[in-house]
């Protein structure tokens, strides 16, 4: 659900720079709440990747995953704001990432979707 909500968080900041045709502090705003968001979200896939792992295997996990989607979309950012002019390349920035937090949500919420007749652990 995090992912979701980052996702609609940047696609609306990138969509809205677009709309406006200039880059704006509450788009700028809207779009680094989304990056907040997502960071949670990450840090919760993350912890989870790991499931059967020592807690503090977790943890570093927790904490690996998003410093390397951080590390990479700061280079695929980099990339788009060095061909675009002016305000569209944060902008199309933000949109992109929204468009992929939207994406990896729906991915999410689809797989931890309980399946029918599956054995449904009551505890961990």
């Amino acid at each position: 659900m995090l992912g979701l909500l980052a996702g609609l968080m940047l696609t609306a900041g990138g969509g809205l720079s677009f709309l406006a045709g200039e880059r704006s502090d509450w788009y700028r705003l809207l779009a680094v709440a989304g990056y907040a968001v997502a960071l949670g979200a990450l840090l919760l896939v993350g912890y989870g990747l790991a499931g059967t792992a020592p807690v503090w295997l977790r943890l570093v996990v927790s904490a690996g995953l998003p410093l390397l989607a951080f590390s990479v979309w700061q280079l695929v950012a980099d990339e788009i704001d060095r061909r675009a002019d002016t305000w569209r390349g944060p902008a199309s920035a933000y949109l992109a990432a929204g468009l992929l937090m939207l994406l990896l949500g729906l991915l999410m919420a689809r797989r931890a979707a309980p399946e029918e007749g599956r054995y449904q652990p009551t505890h961990r």
